[in-house]
């Protein structure tokens, strides 16, 4: 989720109508209805579809992990809160799966 001035505000794995959940003003995450109502909508970048919820929350831990220090309204420090480490997914394991391979 990017702010207004497009600064990643926000990194998380959703349903395919997150855009909307983001930009309704109801959303779990108090900065993000802080800044709804305060700034209007919000960008959403779907980076990733069609993962299970271990590959989406393996892929967001990751991401997540490559962003610390950067001002995320996260709550909590980091989402999610179960450790996903022991889930037989490495960081190598997940870039892996993301980026596209040549035999596509």
């Amino acid at each position: 989720v990017y702010d207004h001035e497009g600064k990643l505000r926000y990194i998380g794995e959703g349903k395919p109508n997150r855009p909307e959940h983001v930009n309704s003003g109801v959303s779990h995450n108090i900065k993000i209805n802080e800044h709804f109502f305060l700034h209007g909508e919000m960008k959403v970048e779907i980076i990733k579809e069609g993962l299970s919820k271990v590959e989406a929350l393996a892929f967001e831990k990751m991401l997540l992990n490559q962003s610390v220090g950067m001002g995320l309204w996260n709550k909590k420090d980091y989402e999610p809160f179960e450790d996903f480490t022991m889930k037989g997914f490495t960081d190598e394991e997940v870039r892996a799966y993301a980026s596209p391979s040549d035999e596509e």
